[in-house]
């Protein structure tokens, strides 16, 4: 029901990131929570209104996820409005806009 598309970009920046725990806590997530994270503009046919729909559906069976929009974009406040309006105001995590640098990938 699911698929997932590669992206074009340089993963290798990506792939040597740590779990830190002081970005943790300046997101709002816990060692506890199980981030699920996409890194994109918030854009249409970037599918954040269905990863926001599919994040509903999974929440159920692993609570302590959490979802992070990494990204800005003109549908924030629309997907914004789909959080709250799903109930997930408070498992969602809207970082906006961050340069990769000062953004290391958490793993774990």
């Amino acid at each position: 029901m699911y698929t997932r598309i590669f992206s074009g970009f340089n993963l290798e920046p990506y792939l040597l990131g740590s779990n830190d725990p002081g970005l943790r806590h300046q997101l709002g997530l816990t060692a506890d929570h199980f981030v699920i994270g996409k890194i994109a503009r918030l854009f249409k046919l970037k599918g954040h209104a269905d990863l926001l729909s599919a994040f509903a559906r999974i929440l159920p069976q692993i609570p302590q996820a959490r979802l992070l929009f990494v990204g800005d974009g003109r549908l924030r406040g629309d997907l914004e409005n789909q959080a709250r309006g799903l109930g997930l105001a408070d498992k969602v995590v809207f970082a906006g806009l961050v340069p990769p640098p000062k953004f290391p990938v958490m793993s774990g």
